[in-house]
């Protein structure tokens, strides 16, 4: 079977997994599940494997690393510090955006002469560019000093865990990757090595399941409860969809008739493609090429929205 990857939006209110299955040519289980994003409610899959009509297998990867912590307490505190470090380091990266994205949000909004206003407005978003790129390479030096420090796929505790997951994914026709909180299941995913063990089987994946497989993960929202609220670079992903960055939810989330705010977004990241997936929505990844299905838009750097696949 060819390695295809298919990127779903929210699926409560319709769920597309069952059209995605036949796009990706998936026609029988098992289909091994991820539901770490879920936390403490990783094994209510009984409503999805009824819906889905096939044979499902949970990798119950959250309650996996809970026992992985109970088991190795030094690897617990090496990962509980990690993991406050990045809150921190990320809490500061907030406070520097909120300052440069006003400042570039206000340089947009600025009329007049385009050689003097526009090299001003592009400078603007370069800084801002520059920032989500230190950030980054903040984040990656907590996970290399992590793996450094602990080598995790070396530990006992992990390894008796990855191996029962490699059994089940070798017998598997399909993995499911599923939504939820997205630092969460990417931590937990992470920390059994669970992308080297998927990286060469068909998958589908929706809201932050998606997010995780992309080579960055954007938190985003225009309408928070309080004050004004920026898109935010929270880490790397798993990078098993290259140059995409999906945006569960979009249409909800995204001020998208800010043309202004759609486009300096757009150039925050010039080289993804920022994918809007609505509920039902899918795209299909096969080798490097991706296919809008349906229900599938695209931020545009000049602040457009381009629907790249009605209903």
């Amino acid at each position: 079977m060819r390695h295809k990857i298919a990127l779903l939006g929210p699926q409560r209110i319709r769920p597309s997994v069952r059209e995605a299955l036949e796009l990706i040519g998936v026609t029988q289980g098992p289909l091994a599940i991820i539901t770490a994003g879920w936390r403490e409610r990783e094994d209510e899959v009984a409503e999805f494997v009824k819906y889905l009509g096939m044979e499902v297998v949970n990798l119950q990867v959250y309650q996996r690393s809970e026992e992985v912590f109970r088991e190795d307490l030094e690897l617990f505190i090496g990962y509980r510090h990690r993991q406050n470090r990045i809150k921190r380091i990320q809490k500061l990266y907030r406070k520097r955006l909120d300052y440069m994205m006003k400042a570039a949000l206000d340089m947009l909004y600025e009329k007049g002469e385009t050689s003097i206003v526009q090299p001003q407005q592009e400078a603007s978003i370069s800084t801002v560019r520059e920032l989500d790129i230190f950030h980054l390479s903040k984040i990656k030096e907590e996970h290399r000093r992590f793996e450094d420090n602990f080598t995790p796929s070396e530990r006992s505790s992990v390894k008796r865990h990855r191996e029962e997951i490699m059994e089940i994914v070798e017998r598997s026709s399909v993995i499911a990757i599923a939504g939820g909180h997205v630092a969460t299941l990417l931590g937990r995913m992470r920390l059994l090595g669970i992308p080297s063990l998927i990286s060469n089987k068909p998958i589908i994946a929706w809201s932050a399941g998606a997010m995780v497989l992309s080579e960055k993960i954007v938190i985003f929202h225009d309408f928070p409860p309080h004050g004004e609220g920026f898109p935010e670079l929270l880490e790397s992903g798993f990078s098993l969809c290259r140059r995409v960055i999906p945006l569960p939810d979009a249409k909800r989330r995204l001020d998208l008739y800010n043309k202004i705010k759609v486009s300096i977004f757009a150039k925050r990241f010039p080289d993804s493609l920022l994918l809007g997936l609505e509920g039902g929505a899918i795209v299909v990844k096969e080798n490097e090429n991706y296919r809008p299905v349906k229900r599938v838009f695209q931020l545009m750097g000049n602040g457009s929205v381009r629907v790249l696949a009605k209903q």
